[in-house]
């Protein structure tokens, strides 16, 4: 008997069922999907645009520290470093706004979207003929 990575893998207790669970996301699945965010269009655009900020914000919390340490700190200005320290406390306040609404916009969308996938499948299921319950 040769040996196989594979039937080796599957000897510990992987099964080769769970490779289907392991696919890459098909683009046309997520198209289908994102389709389902049309109504809420305003909510879903909200959740965007608050996922681009927030990624800008984290890089510029680092900057802004680079910025007092490099600056003030190294030149003992201790105007500057009470300067950077209002601008690193107000950036790290609206970070944490803009993590909470976005957070609260992709629980409501998320709902919404389940919600509706769950209607159109009993809609669809209602009109199934009484042979396919069988």
């Amino acid at each position: 008997m040769s040996y196989s990575p594979a039937r080796t893998l599957t000897r510990l207790g992987h099964h080769d069922e769970r490779e289907v669970d392991m696919r890459p996301l098909e683009l046309a699945l997520i198209r289908r999907l994102f389709s389902y965010t049309w109504p809420y269009a305003s909510k879903r655009n909200w959740l965007l645009t608050l996922v681009v900020i927030r990624s800008i914000q984290l890089p510029a919390l680092t900057w802004i520290l680079w910025i007092v340490i490099k600056g003030p700190v190294t030149a003992g200005n201790v105007a500057g470093v009470l300067w950077g320290m209002l601008a690193f406390t107000l950036l790290a306040l609206t970070t944490q706004w803009v993590m909470h609404y976005r957070q609260r916009l992709a629980l409501e969308l998320g709902e919404a979207v389940v919600f509706d996938l769950r209607n159109h499948i009993f809609a669809h299921l209602q009109t199934m003929p009484m042979g396919f319950y069988h």
